[in-house]
């Protein structure tokens, strides 16, 4: 029995691709790992698809003829082809596939270190794989332990004081263009766990916010729990709120743009998009005044937090090292 993971993150491949490699419904998760569990060679698997990484975790009786089955299988349902995928996956073997998943549960391999959101994303992925019968004991062992390896850097560390996810940095991003939000008012497409990180963060800075969401109840529901600065408006609403406020950002589920050219009228006054989803909200361009940033934009950002928390981190990869040899 061996561990292999393959590994596809903002390290090594861009946005557009892993936009063709999320895995942003159940069911397409479902297919996906129904046709992994059909090989011979896998006997247990996870899949980890979020806005910054796609991750197949498994354990195997042999690891390249499992490695040449995921990557038949991944480049047929992404339609990137097999060459390109071998090319930009990181891939891991035994204790290296541990040492790993130690360090994505910790947060050291995320594009904003010390994040807070993976080990839950991680617990939900690894939940998800248990109660459907894709893994079981072997896989089960290694994430009960990655668990409490993340658990242990988060007590015996600063890296994830004042926590720091992708929405905080498009909310950072927002402060360096425009100084003082306070007063300003941003609409907020989508009523998911981005959608409310980024709401709470420009609520912080005094930020009126409009909740727009496919379900109102849910935008309802996530307005209640910020207070009076959130209101809701109807999903009709989205192409008039668009054009009539500077600041927008935007993380839903939908597996399409849902902000696209012909939504766009021009404005004189300059408007600060963000798409912090994957696959991207927003596919729009040549708009003047209108500037778009996604994921991928944020990294100057994310390049000072990561300096500044560097010996945080030296001192997680110590604690990540041990647990790996322990286990």
């Amino acid at each position: 029995m061996h561990y292999l993971t393959v590994s596809f993150t903002h390290k090594n491949t861009d946005i557009c691709v892993r936009e063709k490699l999320s895995f942003n419904s159940e069911e397409k998760s479902r297919n996906f790992m129904d046709k992994l569990k059909a090989c011979d060679q896998m006997n247990e698997v996870i899949l980890l698809s979020t806005c910054n990484r796609v991750e197949i975790v498994a354990s195997v009786s042999h690891c390249s003829a499992s490695l040449d089955y995921i990557f038949d299988l991944l480049s047929y349902v992404s339609d990137v082809s097999k060459e390109e995928l071998e090319g930009r996956a990181d891939i891991y073997e035994d204790n290296g596939a541990i040492h790993h998943l130690f360090s994505v549960c910790a947060s050291l391999d995320s594009l904003v270190i010390g994040e807070t959101q993976i080990a839950g994303q991680l617990k939900n992925a690894f939940q998800f794989a248990f109660e459907n019968g894709y893994c079981g004991q072997k896989l089960g062992r290694a994430m009960h332990h990655a668990f409490r390896c993340a658990a242990e850097v988060r007590g015996r560390t600063d890296i994830s004081k004042s926590p720091v996810s992708v929405s905080s940095v498009a909310v950072s991003k927002a402060k360096d263009l425009l100084g003082n939000l306070g007063g300003l008012t941003a609409l907020v497409v989508g009523a998911g766990e981005m959608s409310q990180l980024a709401a709470k963060h420009l609520i912080s800075s005094g930020v009126n916010i409009i909740i727009i969401n496919r379900n109102l109840e849910h935008a309802q529901a996530l307005a209640t729990e910020l207070g009076e600065l959130a209101t809701v408006a109807p999903y009709a609403k989205l192409t008039e709120y668009i054009n009539r406020y500077r600041l927008v950002f935007t993380a839903t589920g939908a597996p399409h743009s849902v902000i696209t050219n012909d939504m766009v009228e021009e404005r004189e006054f300059s408007r600060y998009w963000f798409d912090i989803a994957v696959p991207r909200d927003i596919d729009v361009k040549g708009h003047e005044n209108l500037h778009v940033y996604a994921v991928d934009d944020l990294e100057e950002i994310v390049n000072k937090n990561m300096s500044l928390r560097e010996e945080q981190a030296k001192i997680a990869y110590s604690i990540i090292g041990r647990s790996t040899m322990e286990f």
